[in-house]
């Protein structure tokens, strides 16, 4: 290769891209990127003002697809998405010959999406790079989009079913073709769909089962998620020992990869099982350890998240300035980073801070409009935990069949909310849900808990965010 990138520019950047999955499984990411953009930037030189041939136009778009892919599995987003724009815009002016670089530039873009969670946006990415990809033949490209597809359906829409089916036609795909990494890829994208609907043994099998063929083809990026995905089951069944014997596993990995955007992360997992333990202590030093690493690779959403961290265990603690302090930054720094995950995170503590100074009109706007941006990303999960945020408001406000509605929303949204909320969190849970019960009765409690766990997404939203009437059992 060094001799190729100083002799046959041409060669570099086709051996360079030929190593794709060598760059990626092995963890040789920020190696190959190296090569890759180095020989881009030689090619570039070297043609000067002349235009590309079709050939040339081909063997670049493909490095920069490749470099663009790399970047993006490093969760270096502007620069991959940058390099994956210009490979689409090459392999666009190439007509009928550049459709399958178009696909492979259009999923990178998909990815990007995903990453940012712009769901609608990437839901249009993702199809269309589907339809290349089936026009030109390409099985590998057509089993990497379908489970994707599936995903983002679930997410939309709620549409469990075609998530499911359409990630059991890829891993056939995958099987077809003899792909070991893309069928692990697949059990994982099948375990979380799992997850997702409560049914953690299921998860637990797929996830073990996804983790024997990686460690097979010794993909540790794979590893990594999919060990993330065993400590999220364990979490949800409350076995938070196993959990963070997981999550520890997972960082050391990470730590060996120098993966420090997902260290930060990491820390940020072990300190939320902890804290889900009444472990408060350990809490703060794992939120600590992942804000630091969040500053040193400069990650807003790294270190809004570790800032959210802290304040929560400010909030049990009293220290409601404190509180205040650390979730107000976090906030203004998700803002300015547009990272509406972290936006309704930060909005979510300063709810509970809120909410136990009985200031109940703020606390309500805070989760009103963190509970808005979940419904713009489509993300069940964070909005299961507003919703729970709002029961336990309604409640403090004497609004009980208003509560028990949204409780059960929450359950239905997010089966595992109880076990991964703060032991505070969830002391207060289940004292709003015993007052709503005395106040209510059981029968008319349980009638109005259904009420709340048949609605859907959108339904609960609006609810939600709809003219509140004092509903006193």
């Amino acid at each position: 290769m060094e001799w190729a990138s100083e002799s046959d520019v041409e060669a570099e950047l086709r051996l360079a891209s030929a190593l794709w999955w060598f760059w990626h499984i092995r963890d040789h990411k920020s190696e190959g990127t190296e090569w890759l953009e180095r020989t881009l930037s030689i090619e570039a030189m070297e043609r000067g003002d002349r235009p590309l041939t079709p050939s040339r136009a081909i063997i670049r778009g493909k490095a920069l697809y490749v470099a663009g892919f790399l970047r993006i599995m490093m969760w270096e987003t502007d620069i991959g998405a940058a390099l994956s724009e210009e490979s689409l815009a090459l392999f666009r002016d190439l007509g009928p010959e550049g459709k399958r670089g178009m696909a492979y530039a259009l999923w990178n873009l998909s990815v990007v999406a995903g990453q940012q969670s712009d769901l609608r946006r990437r839901k249009p990415l993702m199809e269309e790079s589907l339809a290349l990809f089936q026009e030109v033949g390409d099985k590998f490209g057509i089993a990497q989009c379908l489970p994707s597809i599936g995903a983002n359906a679930m997410a939309l829409d709620g549409d469990y079913e075609r998530a499911r089916a359409l990630a059991e036609e890829g891993l056939d795909l995958y099987k077809e073709i003899g792909d070991k990494d893309g069928i692990a890829n697949t059990l994982g994208s099948l375990g979380y769909l799992a997850f997702q609907q409560g049914d953690y043994k299921q998860a637990t099998t797929r996830f073990e089962s996804s983790l024997a063929l990686f460690q097979e083809v010794r993909n540790k990026y794979g590893l990594g998620g999919t060990l993330y995905g065993l400590a999220q089951a364990a979490r949800a069944e409350g076995q938070y020992g196993k959990a963070t014997t997981v999550l520890e596993e997972v960082l050391v990995l990470e730590q060996n990869s120098g993966s420090k955007r997902l260290i930060a992360y990491s820390f940020y997992s072990l300190g939320e099982v902890a804290a889900t333990q009444g472990n408060y202590k350990q809490a703060a030093k794992q939120y600590e350890e992942g804000l630091a690493a969040g500053r040193e690779t400069k990650n807003p959403g790294a270190i809004a998240s570790g800032l959210y961290g802290l304040g929560k265990v400010a909030w049990v603690q009293g220290d409601y300035k404190q509180a205040t302090q650390k979730l107000e930054t976090a906030l203004a720094i998700s803002r300015d980073a547009g990272d509406k995950f972290a936006m309704a995170l930060a909005l979510h503590g300063l709810g509970r801070v809120a909410q136990s100074q009985e200031d109940y009109i703020k606390a309500g706007s805070l989760h009103m409009e963190a509970i808005a941006i979940c419904q713009e990303l489509r993300d069940q999960m964070s909005a299961a935990f507003h919703l729970e945020a709002l029961g336990t408001l309604a409640a403090a406000q004497n609004q009980i069949k208003r509560s028990a509605r949204l409780f059960g929303a929450a359950e239905a949204l997010y089966p595992p909310l109880r076990f991964e909320v703060s032991a505070r969190e969830r002391s207060e849970h289940d004292q709003a849900i015993a007052t709503a019960r005395a106040a209510l009765g059981e029968e008319a409690f349980a009638a109005a808990y259904e009420e709340g766990k048949k609605m859907t997404l959108d339904e609960a939203v609006a609810y939600a965010l709809g003219d509140v009437e004092a509903e006193v059992g």
